[in-house]
């Protein structure tokens, strides 16, 4: 473990990275209509700090089966009180299309990687490059061992 006096990294952004992903990965997407499985509560506290850095608006569309459930879930989301609980019904509520769920990923991946890069970049700065070299040489595969 890094000290954290010894190391300018946003653990915080990093720990927030980490929960997003686990819920992109975690939905089952080979369905017709998709429900994101967030790791947290679904909270206007957790939109802000797990959704708002990266959701620009890109529009989520919902599944639908029938006129009349597409009328009920476009009633539901005019009701929503603020962003938060409008992006949640969306996400994780009504059944997203798939095009949509994909287009939140890429949107989400748009904004974390290069984050995520900068966090791994100052990391390393803080191990010794022996260190490296030691694992490296625990991961190679040993001659014949194949």
């Amino acid at each position: 473990m890094v000290p954290k006096d010894k190391a300018d990294l946003d653990f915080e952004l990093a720990e927030t990275i980490y929960l997003t992903v686990l819920g992109f990965l975690n939905t089952n997407i080979q369905t017709d209509f998709i429900s994101i499985a967030w790791g947290f509560s679904l909270t206007k506290e957790n939109y802000d700090r797990f959704i708002k850095p990266w959701h620009k608006g890109i529009p989520s569309s919902f599944y639908a089966f029938s006129i009349a459930e597409e009328e009920e879930k476009s009633e539901r989301l005019k009701q929503a009180e603020d962003e938060a609980e409008h992006f949640f019904l969306l996400t994780h509520g009504l059944n997203l299309y798939p095009t949509s769920f994909q287009c939140l990923k890429s949107e989400f991946l748009r904004w974390s990687i290069p984050i995520t890069m900068q966090f791994f970049e100052k990391l390393s700065q803080l191990i010794d490059p022996d260190l490296y070299r030691e694992m490296l040489q625990i991961l190679k595969p040993k001659a014949g061992s194949e």
